[in-house]
């Protein structure tokens, strides 16, 4: 019985590193991005490389504190529900039904933050035009690249 109940919690914490773990597709781990910079200081550098009017620069400024703020509450919903589900995983005796439930939700979690991600880039995309907005990503791939030599 012992055997069987280890296979299992093996089984559930694979699922759950899995389900939790980095986020390779990401440039970089969520939160991160602007790590030690505010908002206004890593716009203003954008400004200067992609000579945003200050049209653009306004409406980037207000779409980043939006969206960080979004972003932040759907994060945070994600931690809590990863929390749950370790809590549960440790218990004596295993709720599988409380578990399957949770790791539903936590999925549907990550879905509306990949779904967010999207929507945010689309944003963006409405808001440079395409020589910018290649601009700003081979921008973004030379600060992630920069920052990846520092570590």
């Amino acid at each position: 019985m012992n055997k069987i109940k280890s296979i299992i919690v093996v089984a559930i914490l694979t699922i759950v590193s899995s389900l939790f773990g980095a986020d390779d597709d990401l440039p970089c781990k969520p939160g991160k991005m602007l790590q030690g910079h505010n908002i206004e200081q890593h716009l203003a550098e954008l400004r200067n490389t992609l000579e945003l009017t200050d049209e653009q620069y306004q409406l980037l400024l207000a779409h980043k504190r939006k969206s960080r703020k979004a972003m932040g509450e759907i994060r945070t919903e994600f931690r809590q529900k990863k929390s749950e589900i370790i809590n549960e995983i440790q218990q004596n005796t295993l709720n599988m039904n409380k578990i399957n439930l949770l790791h539903i939700e936590a999925k549907a979690l990550k879905i509306k933050m990949l779904d967010y991600r999207l929507e945010k880039m689309l944003n963006v995309r409405k808001i440079l035009s395409p020589n910018q907005f290649k601009r700003m990503h081979e921008f973004m791939k030379e600060k992630r690249r920069n920052r990846r030599e520092k570590q």
